[in-house]
């Protein structure tokens, strides 16, 4: 059953409640329960993939606990119906016998209980339209994912894009580098031969002209 436990509170005290699987609804609920009657409206707590859904309405708190997976119409429109059907049996509650009201109430929340969950599509216009908003969320979500997915892929590729461009910059440079301590070597080598052939040429001349008697200009 979706609609797991429901409560009716006057301040922090339980009047009437009803559970409809095993947990302890009823212990969660009252440590959320203060902050719940404080303000008039309603409010959700998720604790645990489940609901606590509140309303607070003339000193009196509706709760409603769900299965998370529930959505928040049906506990929503739960919440109105019992507050109405509470202000229907009881008026404003303050003169009401505490013991009546929790037997008496407590069987009106069974039977509204196993209602929403033998109708849940018609049990609120809210649900309705609840469930295609849910619909239609889930399709924007799944769609947003996509393009962030997306985005996340077209932005690894530029970054990789961005790297292959450094490192092709910097392999040109390397090899600019590269070629010109080539260059140099080579030219140094070439220079280093041509030295040593001037220096074989010098040396040939002078040894023909020391054999000669030496050699003069006239």
């Amino acid at each position: 059953m979706p609609l797991l436990y429901a409560s009716v509170s006057r301040g922090i005290a339980t009047q009437a409640e009803y559970a409809a699987a095993e947990g302890n609804f009823g212990g969660v609920a009252a440590e959320l329960l203060d902050k719940a009657a404080r303000n008039e409206g309603k409010f959700t707590y998720t604790v645990d993939g489940y609901t606590f859904n509140f309303l607070t309405c003339d000193g009196f708190t509706f709760l409603v606990v769900a299965d998370g997976a529930y959505g928040r119409a049906i506990p929503s429109a739960f919440l109105d119906k019992a507050q109405v059907a509470f202000a229907d049996t009881y008026g404003s509650g303050t003169d009401s016998d505490a013991s009546s009201m929790a037997a008496g109430f407590s069987k009106q929340l069974k039977q509204m209980m196993e209602r929403a969950a033998l109708q849940p599509a018609s049990y609120s216009k809210a649900a309705q339209v609840q469930s295609k908003v849910d619909e239609a969320r889930g399709i924007v979500t799944d769609n947003l994912e996509r393009v962030l997915q997306r985005g996340e892929r077209l932005e690894l590729l530029t970054d990789r894009s961005d790297d292959l461009i450094t490192e092709s910059a910097l392999f040109h440079r390397h090899a600019r580098a590269l070629r010109w301590r080539l260059a140099w070597g080579d030219a140094r080598t070439k220079l280093a031969a041509a030295a040593v052939v001037l220096l074989v040429v010098l040396l040939v001349l002078l040894l023909v002209c020391a054999l000669r008697g030496g050699c003069s200009t006239k």
